[in-house]
């Protein structure tokens, strides 16, 4: 059931001076920290400056994330080294470090969108300028600030591709990249009054192979300037702030659209909307929340903008509309689910304080019921230090609290004395648990020994945030494996996706392990692992070497150690196949028969894996050739009767073994007399061959007759004794 609504209205030109007066702010982030509970204030927790800027106006999705490193970072539309946008980071404890500044060549210019981490370990994202044709990038970027270049849009023919990727990445459940751009071919219709197309949605691998799924053309909507969320059916669901309905929203471009995509490029249209009732122009990525309807912000026409809601099939509610007080308005920032259910956002303007030339800002929650509570008002800090003008979509930390950005505010020495925007930290009370818990069981091992780390994502209602990839901090080589795309299981009642993994580290230290969801969202856990085992050391060897196919290859393994016999179990490997396997008897040693029938010949590395104990780290032996020949064979012949009359016939009969060993040779047998071919016959599951030969015009005289065995894969061919037959 989707949530209440109730009404409120803003005028056009109020709306139209809110948005002039912030597009005129230039960014240099003054980073601050406020926290703020629903019953009070706390103090800011630090301050520092660096040069940046994110203008939420016009990247209504340029927020943060929190990576597998335990770092947030984001991008910056201007700032950087030439002022063409930056990728910066931010420590938990507040160090600020631009770890990247676009040049507007091949790398791109001006990013307007949040970024994601893959299961690779780097972050993905967008910059709407630049490029090889100059019309945007999607990049790939390191922790050390290595960036690579994707794609460059608009290098299809008549730029069918598209242009301008104002939005950002959502990885998909197959492990590739979709995302939007805003402008696309300007010989596609397009029934908003453009100059250019109305825009793209695409499917980007991993290693660059684009897809174009989707051309708007207005009346489906246009001008898309966010990500797309991928919903727990699979399909992608996204928003448009123009097309649809036409003659509303001024200028006759329409107010917007809701749309469902699926991952094949399936469009559907689920909503357009159509006036100040819908609260029209949506600009931020929606949200799946725990009723299984997706929720987003709109700006509106006329109005203050609003909350709305949508199932899945198109029923369609508004659930709240801000008004210009107290209550917030202008939610460019999307909703985030946090990890207590409820949903979370800002307004760049409304609220209760005055202190920055109008109202300042919200941050607000909404509950289940459709009730917004403000849980901050921006620019409640002597001199605006705290920021006002918050537009972005938060993200939650690993600690509970949220995390966003102001266009402005913060050190007001800078950006005309209005002060160059801040990153906070918002925590609400009750304080809430990060939307990534991970837990070890034992918290403390000793090396060689087993942790089982169980994890769970309490927002993880989307497809989007079930998308969940492990990384140890640092990669050491001794923490064990832990790496990946983890699968877990939702529960529909407890709204939980958990899974659990066995880790088993192999060097003493001090390890740090993490899961991040959604591409935004991470959680952490640290195993403490003590002083490690003392090594053991296993020998193997293989009798008979060379062997025949047929034979039993006896295995043995020593498995030795400084603090007396070891114990445990050995497992005899070929590759990736075990033989077989046997405990250590109370010398230390393993055996193990292994037949080779059925086994072609060639040659084969043997190896002996020592599991290892309470006392021994785990061991395997240097690998041991045996090589496997041909089974010899030997073939005998009878003949029935021995002295025939014409034009009697003579029975042959051929039976082949193997020499040594077990299992019975296939193939044929050729039986002759003096170099002349009697006959051919196949043996059976016994090694029988038989053939029954006529004497019929045969001279009387005595015969040689002999069987050769022509051998097979596995065996060697056989020529029996010659059997005489006396022909009368």
């Amino acid at each position: 059931m989707l949530f209440g609504s109730v009404t409120s209205r803003m005028s056009s030109r109020e709306l139209r001076e809110c948005r002039r007066r912030c597009m005129q702010v230039a960014m240099v982030l003054s980073i601050a920290a406020v926290a703020r509970a629903q019953s009070g204030t706390q103090q800011v927790e630090y301050t520092y400056e660096a040069q940046a800027n994110c203008n939420t106006l016009e990247s209504p999705d340029c927020g943060l994330m929190q990576a597998s490193d335990g770092n947030f970072y984001g991008t910056a539309v201007n700032g950087g080294a030439d002022q063409y946008g930056a990728i910066f980071r931010l420590t938990p404890s507040g160090t600020y470090t631009v770890i990247y500044s676009f040049t507007n060549g091949m790398d791109g210019s001006f990013p307007e969108s949040d970024l994601v981490e893959a299961a690779d370990g780097n972050l993905y994202g967008t910059a709407g300028g630049g490029g090889a044709n100059k019309s945007g990038v999607v990049f790939r970027i390191g922790f050390s600030g290595t960036l690579t270049t994707m794609y460059s849009f608009c290098s299809l023919t008549d730029c069918a591709d598209g242009g301008y990727p104002d939005g950002g990445l959502t990885i998909g459940s197959d492990g590739n990249f979709y995302g939007m751009a805003n402008q696309s071919n300007y010989k596609v219709p397009c029934d908003i009054p453009l100059s250019y197309g109305c825009g793209t949605i695409y499917k980007l691998t991993p290693q660059g192979q684009f897809t174009l799924l989707h051309s708007f053309d207005g009346d489906d909507g246009g001008i898309p300037r966010s990500g797309l969320v991928q919903g727990s059916d699979g399909n992608f669901y996204g928003v448009a702030p123009v097309g649809g309905i036409l003659n509303n929203c001024g200028e006759d471009s329409g107010c917007g659209t809701v749309f469902k995509i699926t991952p094949e490029g399936d469009f559907t249209l689920i909503h357009a909307f159509a006036d100040q009732g819908d609260s029209a122009s949506p600009t931020a990525r929606m949200v799946e929340a725990k009723d299984g309807n997706l929720y987003g912000t709109a700006l509106g026409d006329s109005q203050y903008g609003g909350i709305f809601g949508v199932s899945t099939s198109g029923n369609f509610s508004t659930v709240h509309l801000f008004s210009y007080g107290k209550g917030g308005a202008l939610p460019y920032g999307g909703l985030v689910s946090g990890s207590d259910g409820n949903l979370y956002g800002t307004t760049i303007t409304g609220g209760t304080v005055y202190n920055c030339d109008g109202l300042c800002g919200t941050a607000y929650q909404l509950d289940a019921e459709g009730k917004v509570t403000i849980l901050y008002d921006f620019c409640s800090k002597d001199d605006c230090t705290d920021g006002h003008g918050a537009g972005v979509t938060l993200v939650q930390g690993n600690d509970g609290s949220f995390y966003g950005t102001t266009i402005a505010g913060g050190d007001d020495s800078a950006c005309n004395d209005i002060g160059c925007g801040t990153i906070y930290q918002l925590t609400v009370s009750p304080a809430l648990v990060g939307p990534v818990q991970l837990a070890f069981s034992p918290t403390k091992v000793s090396a060689g020994s087993q942790a089982t780390l169980a994890w769970q994502v309490s927002n993880a209602f989307s497809t989007t945030m079930q998308q969940c990839f492990a990384f140890i901090q640092g990669t050491p080589s001794g923490a064990g494996t832990w790496s990946g795309k983890q699968s877990g299981t939702y529960n529909s009642s407890t709204k939980l996706y958990t899974g659990s993994s066995v880790i088993t580290p192999t060097n003493k230290g001090t390890y740090t392990y993490a899961l991040t969801c959604g591409g935004k969202e991470s959680g952490f856990a640290t195993l403490n692992v003590t002083s490690s085992k003392p090594a053991s050391t296993t020998a193997l060897s293989a009798t008979p070497n060379p062997a025949t196919v047929g034979e039993q290859v006896s295995l043995g393994a020593s498995v030795s150690g400084s603090s007396g016999i070891p114990s445990g179990s050995i497992a005899f490997t070929v590759g990736s196949y075990v033989l077989g396997g046997s405990n250590l008897n109370s010398s230390g040693v393993a055996s193990f028969s292994a037949t080779t029938n059925g086994i072609l010949p060639g040659t084969y590395s043997v190896v002996a894996n020592y599991s290892g104990n309470s006392t021994y780290m785990p061991s395997s032996s240097q690998p041991v050739i045996v090589t496997l020949d041909k089974a010899p064979t030997m073939t005998t012949l009878s003949a029935s009767p021995a002295t025939v009359t014409p034009p009697s016939d003579v029975e042959l009969s051929a039976t082949v073994v193997r020499s040594s060993g077990t299992g019975m040779p296939t193939g044929t047998i050729t039986f002759t007399a003096d170099g002349y071919v009697l006959g051919v016959s196949k043996l059976n599951s016994s090694g029988v061959a038989s053939v029954s030969v006529s004497s019929s015009g045969i001279n009387s005289g005595e015969y040689p007759l002999i069987a050769k065995y022509n051998g097979d894969a596995s065996d060697q061919s056989s020529v029996s004794s010659a059997v005489e037959v006396t022909v009368k």
